[in-house]
């Protein structure tokens, strides 16, 4: 809800603290701030020209929600709203703060299906935006899970592969270790594998 606020208003949220019930691990005290609101400390005591003149995002910003989690009906309350800004609020917020632009599970579920079914990332794109038409979505995001998740498909493919070949392996050392592969397609995709050992077919 605090998050969809900060879309409407134009800044972006963040946690800055966080208590757990030490017995169930659950947050209990969360205090809710604008992402601009760490007062900005330099790090360095010498500064080039350059340097005193580059911007930085903190600003020393009040808006501040302190929640509480009660135990007994795990409600949480809001018991301190500060609603004040000391900088100029962003209509283009979703397109420039991060924490917008996360992909929800849906979402990554939306593209794992896509991606393993060989959905171009085109499609798988405009996919997305249709079904999340109001989030703000970087197309480099997209292709980055699309690469990850097409790369951990091409490793179980080599994993399944590397088994089958020390499997064979086993049987042209022992005529007795049954193997069974069935492959398809013209790429020779592995699609069942079946061994059993000497000692299992007795």
């Amino acid at each position: 809800w605090l998050k969809n606020y900060g879309l409407e208003q134009g800044f972006a949220i963040t946690i800055t603290h966080s208590e757990k019930d030490k017995k169930d691990g659950l947050p209990r005290w969360r205090i809710y701030a604008c992402t601009r609101g760490q007062k900005y400390m330099p790090r360095k005591e010498a500064h080039t020209e350059e340097s005193r003149n580059a911007e930085h995002n903190t600003g020393n910003c009040q808006f501040r929600v302190n929640t509480y989690c009660r135990k007994n009906d795990n409600l949480v309350y809001i018991t301190k709203v500060e609603n004040q800004y000391n900088h100029k609020l962003v209509e283009t917020i979703a397109a420039l703060a991060p924490s917008y632009q996360k992909f929800t599970p849906e979402m990554q579920e939306d593209v794992r299906l896509l991606a393993t079914c060989g959905v171009r990332s085109g499609a798988i794109i405009e996919v997305l935006r249709h079904k999340n038409s109001g989030k703000y979505i970087h197309d480099r995001d997209i292709y980055n899970l699309i690469n990850s998740i097409r790369h951990e498909k091409n490793q179980d493919k080599s994993d399944a592969g590397s088994i089958y070949l020390n499997l064979m392996k086993q049987q042209q050392e022992n005529s007795s270790f049954y193997v069974d592969a069935q492959f398809k397609g013209q790429e020779n995709r592995l699609v069942r594998l079946c061994w059993m050992r000497p000692s299992q077919q007795e």
